[in-house]
């Protein structure tokens, strides 16, 4: 195998290459050749990969996601919830969910919950995934990168949607397991439980500004799925994709 080499690395091996000149003729040497001569390629066939420039190699490694953590809706589905629904009924104005949901006192926190799991149950058993979820999630699984659905949503409503579209993913972290986006917390226990050993190096992959908050408060690289849309939040993620295609095409860049 032939390695692409730069004018750097051929020059650290002077000798072999048959260019040993006093430093003035290798100077004036780079000016005429810019390029290594042809005899550098076969001096360097056995040079080991450690001695080539490090930050190529690095680069592509720190891309490679130690796990992927995908959003629910509007990310792996096509948006499922009504919210502007789900707000009239319980009577909370503008205000988010379950922001709203956690200041209420028992009874009427009660009676939100109820609405909010009867639309939930009847928009899981109803969703579609958004188109290039499916060779997505096979492509992931093909390379072996964990993955884990972190949600907002019940526990219930999370795994009708995982049966019912038959996702490769088994840890699912939701609002019943404790703290919620924008919260870091269920990112990283999603981290602990696919055991990953570093989580700096995984991905939070959704499509609204809870993901990717949560994503830069856990230290992760972050991946906002636009839609198409314009960005009408502060936080700025690390990178972003129009839809699920995207993001593939994304992975695939990096050498694995």
């Amino acid at each position: 195998m032939i390695w692409p080499i730069s004018s750097s690395v051929w020059r650290a091996f002077p000798a072999r290459a048959g260019i040993a000149r006093n430093r003035r003729s290798r100077q004036h040497d780079r000016m005429r050749h810019p390029h290594p001569p042809a005899g550098a390629y076969h001096v360097l066939l056995h040079v080991p990969r450690r001695l080539l420039p490090a930050t190529r190699w690095a680069n592509i490694r720190r891309m490679r996601p130690s796990a992927i953590l995908f959003d629910m809706d509007g990310t792996l589905t096509r948006p499922m919830l009504d919210f502007a629904a789900i707000r009239a009924e319980m009577g909370i104005g503008d205000r988010p969910i379950l922001e709203a949901m956690a200041e209420m006192e028992p009874a009427r926190l009660a009676r939100a919950r109820q609405i909010l799991l009867r639309h939930e149950d009847a928009a899981a058993a109803q969703s579609t995934l958004n188109p290039g979820c499916a060779e997505l999630l096979r492509w992931i699984e093909s390379r072996r990168i964990p993955v884990a659905l972190i949600t907002r949503n019940s526990r219930r409503s999370a795994e009708i949607v995982v049966a019912r579209h038959a996702l490769p993913i088994r840890i699912l972290i939701t609002r019943d397991d404790g703290a919620y986006k924008p919260d870091p917390a269920p990112l990283l226990l999603a981290c602990r439980r696919l055991a990953v050993p570093n989580h700096h190096d995984a991905w939070m992959v959704g499509d609204g500004p809870h993901d990717v908050e949560a994503g830069l408060a856990a230290g992760m690289k972050t991946v906002w799925i636009s839609h198409r849309r314009q960005r009408d939040f502060r936080a700025l993620p690390w990178k972003t994709v129009a839809d699920p295609h995207e993001l593939h095409e994304l992975l695939q860049q990096i050498q694995w």
